[in-house]
């Protein structure tokens, strides 16, 4: 099963939500049939990151500025823009099964875009 999963929220950034993502990403790296993508945003430049050997990271480049525990608009379009684009891509190379987007804006609105099967995981 491949997986791509949402969030422009993971650790360093955010709170709630980009600690489930670390531990639902943790767990999910125990099962070798199952490979995940997620799609984030980063401090700094666009990276790729291997979280284990069946979990990918892409971290997007959305200009953050300040508190990192909060996301300002601005930062939420730019990464809305970018992770589109960015798994617009990536489901031209990789055929997903599920999409996981966390919170419904942006994210699930993103996976419903893409076509996919989805859920969304609402938090806060």
């Amino acid at each position: 099963m491949r997986i791509l999963l949402l969030n422009y929220e993971f650790p360093p950034l955010g709170g709630g939500a980009s600690t489930a993502t670390y531990n639902l990403l943790k767990q999910l790296s125990n099962f070798g049939d199952i490979k995940v993508d997620l799609i984030t945003s980063s401090v700094g430049k666009h990276r790729k990151e291997k979280f284990s050997k069946n979990v990918t990271i892409y971290f997007l480049d959305i200009k953050k500025r300040g508190n990192i525990h909060y996301q300002a608009n601005k930062e939420l379009v730019c990464y809305s823009w970018k992770a589109w684009k960015f798994a617009k891509q990536l489901k031209k190379k990789k055929d997903y099964d599920l999409i996981h987007a966390f919170f419904g804006i942006p994210c699930g609105f993103i996976a419903m875009m893409l076509r996919i099967p989805y859920i969304v995981s609402l938090r806060g």
